[in-house]
């Protein structure tokens, strides 16, 4: 499997079409004290993964890479520009975006420009608040 440097694991997606580096959160409305679930991050999202596979159905299985690994991630770098060493936050289509304002939740730092919409790009995942 491409597109990671860490531990793979899987977990449940509930997102009936999810696509391959999308960013993840958890599914509050379906996780249970025995059954963690994870959707598409909207934005400003706390991101515990990134998806690996594409799911086709609600409810699959599939690999992630969870934070605290290096893993490729779809980002919109036609949004505002990132630049190596950015720190990244989810954007409303669950794709990185550099941080608005110092209130933003960053799930990473970029380790590689973009300049465009849904670009892959390498990145550190760690959550932490952006430090203005």
């Amino acid at each position: 499997m491409d597109g990671y440097q860490g531990a793979l694991g899987t977990a449940i997606i509930s997102d009936a079409s999810a696509t391959i580096n999308l960013l993840l959160t958890v599914d509050r409305d379906n996780t249970t004290a025995k059954t963690l679930v994870l959707k598409k991050a909207g934005a400003g999202a706390r991101v515990v993964a990134v998806l690996k596979a594409a799911t086709s159905a609600a409810n699959t299985v599939a690999p992630v890479v969870f934070i605290g690994h290096i893993a490729l991630v779809e980002v919109d770098g036609n949004a505002g520009a990132i630049t190596e060493n950015d720190l990244l936050m989810a954007n409303a289509n669950a794709q990185g975006v550099v941080v608005a304002n110092d209130k933003d939740l960053a799930f990473g730092t970029a380790l590689q420009p973009s300049a465009a919409a849904g670009d892959q790009i390498w990145v550190m995942l760690g959550n932490q608040p952006h430090q203005a």
